[in-house]
């Protein structure tokens, strides 16, 4: 926002967090609950966005950005997590998305 890093770059943050949030409530919710069909959906457009992003090499984005990644990505940051109610994690993705794809779109 600060302008600091391109848009893209945030965008390319944006897929790597908000796909991971998903995957980890996809791990954790069961079959039955209301929301199951809605993830499983959701995951498979992140699939097929991941597909475009696949594209990149995180040499393509700012350096702060390619370690924000990392850090997503990364086995150590599971430690560092904290419990975070589903439907905050999909409400934040949704409110970034819009604002990263809001004005394009």
């Amino acid at each position: 926002r600060n302008g600091t890093v391109s848009e893209a770059a945030l965008r390319y943050l944006w897929f790597h967090v908000s796909s991971q949030a998903v995957l980890r409530i996809r791990e954790v919710l069961p079959e039955k609950h209301p929301s199951w069909k809605y993830t499983q959906e959701l995951g498979q457009l992140f699939d097929a966005l991941g597909k475009e992003y696949s594209k990149y090499r995180q040499t393509d984005v700012e350096p702060v950005v390619a370690d924000l990644v990392k850090l997503v990505h990364s086995a150590g940051a599971e430690s560092r997590r904290k419990a975070v109610r589903p439907k905050a994690l999909l409400d934040n993705c949704l409110k970034v998305m819009r604002m990263l794809y809001g004005a394009p779109c």
